[in-house]
């Protein structure tokens, strides 16, 4: 967790220091959604993010609906 912290920090302020605000991340598991989710709710995200979850359709219908966040 504390890693994965610092690693979306650091990309995020060389990003913002070159003037891009908004991320695409492709082919995200729901464990790196739920970390990205943490961060957004404690105000930890300072990019905009865009998340494509890569998993099975069975897991998609269980869980996506519980993972759907705008303006964070």
């Amino acid at each position: 967790e504390a890693r994965f912290r610092r690693v979306v920090a650091l990309a995020a302020e060389e990003a913002l220091s070159k003037g891009v605000t908004t991320f695409h991340d492709a082919g995200v598991g729901f464990e790196t959604l739920d970390g990205y989710r943490r961060l957004a709710e404690a105000g930890e995200l300072p990019i905009r993010l865009y998340a494509m979850v890569r998993a099975p359709n069975e897991e998609l219908e269980e869980k996506l609906a519980r993972y759907r966040m705008v303006d964070v």
